[in-house]
C-alpha cells in the first residue's frame, strides 16, 4: 500500500512539473492562432523584393470588322519591386486570336510574347496594391488557319504566315497576399495588347492586331522577413 501511494505520489509531482514547464514555455514564446504566430510570421506584400509568377486568363480580338473568338492565354513572369510605388517585371506569354471573317472564312493564329513592363503599385495596404502598367515587347506569330484558302493579298502576291511584331501591352490590376502567407499572394489584371502588324489574320491589309486580356496569377515571393522576425522577438 505505501509502495503504491508512494507511486502516486510520483506521478502526480511529474505532472505538475510538466504542466509548470509548459506554461512557462507558453508564457515566453505566445502562439497566436495555433501555428500562425503573428510576431513571427507576418510579411508585409512590400517585403518581397523579387516574385516569380505564372498566371491564365481568357483573351479576345477587338477588330471590328471579325467575329471575334475568345482564347485562352497563359504567362509567366518575374517581377522587382524597387518601393512601395515603383515596379518592373519581364514575361514570356502563350496567346491565341481567332475569328471570323465570313462564316467560313475563320482564321486562328498563335503568338508568343516577350516584353518588358513598368508598374505604378502604390503600397496602400500592407497585403495588397492596386497598380497600372505599360510595356513594350515582340510578339512572334504562326498563322495555324488562315482566313483564306489560298493567302494572297489585292497585289496577288503571298501573305506571310508567320512573323515578328513590336505588341504593347497596357493595363490594370491589383496583388493581393493573404494574411496568413508569407510565400504565396494572388495578382488579378485586365489588360489591352496592340500588335504592331496587320498580317496576323492571315490577309493582306487591315488594321494592326489588338486583343483585351484577363488573367489570374499565382506569386511566389522572395524574401527573408519571417528570419529577420523570429531574430527580433529572440533579441526582445
Amino acid at each position: 500500500m505505501k509502495t503504491t501511494r508512494r507511486i502516486t505520489l510520483a506521478v502526480a509531482l511529474a505532472a505538475v512539473s510538466i504542466t509548470g514547464a509548459r506554461a512557462q514555455s507558453t508564457a515566453a514564446d505566445p502562439v497566436v492562432g495555433g501555428l500562425y504566430d503573428e510576431e513571427k510570421h507576418h510579411v508585409d506584400l512590400s517585403d518581397a523584393a523579387w516574385r516569380v509568377g505564372i498566371g491564365i486568363g481568357p483573351s479576345i480580338g477587338t477588330e471590328a470588322s471579325l467575329i471575334n473568338d475568345a482564347r485562352v492565354q497563359e504567362r509567366i513572369f518575374v517581377r522587382r519591386q524597387f518601393n512601395d510605388l515603383l515596379q518592373a517585371e519581364a514575361g514570356l506569354g502563350v496567346h491565341r486570336v481567332a475569328g471570323n471573317y465570313l462564316a467560313d472564312d475563320e482564321y486562328d493564329t498563335h503568338f508568343w510574347t516577350l516584353d518588358a513592363r513598368a508598374l505604378l503599385a502604390p503600397a496602400l495596404d500592407d497585403q495588397w496594391n492596386p497598380y497600372a502598367f505599360a510595356g513594350i515587347g515582340l510578339a512572334f506569330w504562326r498563322v495555324i488557319d488562315p482566313a483564306d484558302e489560298t493567302i494572297v493579298s489585292e497585289a496577288d502576291f503571298a501573305v506571310r504566315e508567320e512573323g515578328i511584331g513590336a505588341v504593347i501591352p497596357l493595363g490594370l490590376g491589383v496583388q493581393f497576399k493573404p494574411e496568413r502567407q508569407s510565400r504565396l499572394a494572388f495578382d488579378f489584371g485586365v489588360g489591352y495588347s496592340l500588335i504592331l502588324d496587320d498580317e496576323i489574320d492571315g490577309a493582306a491589309g487591315g488594321d494592326n492586331v489588338s486583343t483585351i486580356n484577363g488573367s489570374i496569377s499565382i506569386e511566389y515571393l522572395f524574401h527573408d522577413a519571417v528570419e529577420r522576425n523570429r531574430e527580433t522577438v529572440a533579441a526582445d
